[in-house]
């Protein structure tokens, strides 16, 4: 450290400053467990994530692809399941306090970011496992989801409570994922939040529409209620439209406005045959079952779409009495839209799968249906808003019989008394207009996020596009540009740091426990024990881990004391070195 000096300038945001430095920091990568806590919170951005190089030259030593050197060095800094969440969640940090049996330090990582998270150990689609070394190149990957359910299974949510610092009122509208998790940012920055909820309850669509074997919503509500418990100000049966307006919201000196309605109205396509009896969409079809309210459906039944609520929705109806259901697509069978491991569950439960083909017309007798004509797809075109655009082939009809039919092709929110009464006209696709980097509509300090901007369907990129606008309105109210320091590049650790397959404690995948009867509503997995986690847990490459830039470092010691495993030191700066 020889050529360390005292004197330093750092930048923080945009104001550049000068100090004295003291000390300088360094991190013990055998000791560090890659949560990420201390790159997020330091003030010079002198922490980088490293990842380690997994050797695969050869090609008995693991099931995976076997890499030349020079590729398996590329490969390291460009996948890791710390870059994956979209939350910005580091999985290796409480992966490995799991494995060292730290299950209320590894809640603690996993709520710091995360304000729904055993509702996401349940249903989050887990993209960070796509992304784990282990699975890409050595066997099966770590079941990261399946171990984030199980802490919060297991301990008892912990949660400090909101204090308001700032003079500043903010109103979110909707409290499904991306209004819970705006509030829940801007809540711990210090401002005052009033989250106005239509219905009776909280979680959108999560609540309305994701089927009770997925996700018990008792386990829903009780998430919420801590955050309620803790100081989150939701206003239920409060629906904001005409009186009150967005207008009025304004008047009623709220400093900036979040819309987060989420996507409530189920689409169906304008086709002959489309009003008749036992024809629905998938949104008011899932939200009736949902809440327990009868519904007339028949033995064979036809869902139209093949994405997350298709799949869900052809799931319940075989729960629910129907003998045969089929989901229908327009995309071919390596581009439906569900996950993977959604359609391998829907078809391990007996749902049939017919693609590349759209329907024109629902076949009726008098108001009851008889059968779903289709044609087949040569070629899918999109509009300038994303709106997808089947060509058919002419002489492809065929017919599939049915007595049901939902319409599970997309979901749109329902914003037409909102924009009116914020002074804003709809676009030709029913959506508002708005600045992709910021989420602000037209109007100033009127900002959208989760399904009105894009409705994807998924609840981590609800939350994620939640976290988004928090920070985007907390950056227009205090005047500045803070970037999000969740996300982050990785780089290559070096040859020292080199991870070899060969000699990795071979441990098998822990296998989910899940019920046996898959006929009813009661969630499907069950959870794992603290031996399967833990046994689980272990399988954890270790590969990445923290590492300080020295001429970054200010010496402040912030990060020494958010280390949840006493991995960071600092080293006094001496004259002429240190």
């Amino acid at each position: 450290m020889d050529d360390l000096h005292k004197g330093i300038d750092f930048r923080i945001a945009d104001k550049t400053f000068s100090q004295e430095r003291q000390a300088v920091a360094s991190i013990d990568p055998s000791i560090c467990i890659n949560c990420g806590k201390c790159r997020r919170i330091c003030p010079t951005e002198a922490i980088d994530e490293f990842q380690r190089v997994i050797c695969r030259l050869c090609p008995d030593c693991a099931e995976g692809p076997e890499m030349f050197p020079v590729q398996s060095e590329q490969y390291a800094h460009e996948h890791a399941c710390s870059i994956a969440c979209p939350l910005g969640t580091v999985p290796e940090g409480y992966v490995n306090l799991i494995a060292q049996e730290k299950f209320i330090e590894a809640y603690e990582l996993i709520s710091e970011l995360n304000p729904l998270p055993a509702v996401c150990g349940r249903i989050c689609h887990h993209p960070c496992e796509d992304e784990c070394k282990r699975g890409t190149l050595i066997d099966k990957t770590v079941n990261i989801r399946g171990l984030k359910r199980f802490v919060t299974d297991n301990v008892k949510p912990i949660i400090a409570p909101f204090k308001q610092k700032l003079d500043k009122k903010i109103a979110i509208i909707g409290a499904g994922p991306a209004g819970i998790m705006a509030a829940f940012d801007l809540l711990k920055k210090g401002y005052k939040v009033t989250v106005f909820e239509a219905g009776p309850k909280s979680g959108g669509m999560m609540r309305l529409c994701i089927p009770d074997f997925r996700l018990d919503k008792e386990i829903l509500q009780s998430e919420i209620k801590t955050l309620e418990d803790a100081g989150m100000d939701i206003r239920y049966n409060a629906k904001i439209g005409s009186k009150p307006s967005i207008n009025d919201l304004f008047k009623d000196k709220y400093s900036a406005v979040l819309i987060a309605v989420g996507a409530s109205k189920g689409m169906a396509l304008p086709i002959e045959g489309a009003e008749a009896e036992k024809v629905y969409n998938a949104v008011s079809l899932m939200s009736r079952i949902n809440a327990k309210i009868p519904v007339e459906i028949g033995r064979k039944a036809v869902v139209i779409g093949g994405g997350s609520v298709a799949l869900d929705t052809a799931r319940t109806l075989l729960r629910a009495g129907t003998e045969e259901a089929t989901c229908v697509c327009i995309e071919d069978s390596n581009s439906i839209p569900a996950w993977d491991w959604e359609i391998e569950e829907a078809k391990k439960e007996g749902v049939e799968f017919v693609t590349s083909s759209c329907p024109t017309s629902i076949l009726t007798e008098w108001v009851t249906v008889k059968g779903v004509e289709f044609k087949k797809v040569k070629e899918i075109n999109c509009d300038e808003y994303g709106r997808l655009k089947p060509i058919v082939e002419d002489g492809t009809g065929f017919t599939i019989k049915a007595d049901t039919v939902v319409f599970a092709t997309g979901q749109k929110p329902d914003l037409t008394l909102l924009a009116k009464g914020a002074d804003l006209n709809l676009n030709a696709a029913g959506m508002l207009d708005y600045d992709k980097e910021t989420l602000m509509t037209e109007r100033e300090g009127l900002f959208i996020a989760g399904d009105v901007t894009t409705a994807k369907g998924s609840v981590i990129d609800s939350l994620a596009s939640g976290r988004k606008a928090a920070l985007m309105i907390d950056n227009m109210l205090m005047g500045r540009e803070l970037k999000d320091r969740t996300e982050h590049t990785l780089k290559t650790a070096d040859a020292k740091e080199k991870i070899f397959p060969a000699r990795l404690e071979k441990l098998s995948p822990q296998i989910m426990p899940e019920i046996k009867d898959r006929n009813g509503f009661d969630e499907i997995e069950i959870g794992f024990s603290e031996k399967q986690a833990v046994l689980e847990a272990k399988r954890c490459l270790k590969c990445g881990y923290e590492n300080v830039d020295s001429s970054k470092c200010i010496g402040c010691g912030v990060c020494l004391t958010i280390c949840p495993v006493d991995a960071i030191m600092l080293n006094k700066v001496q004259e002429g070195g240190c």
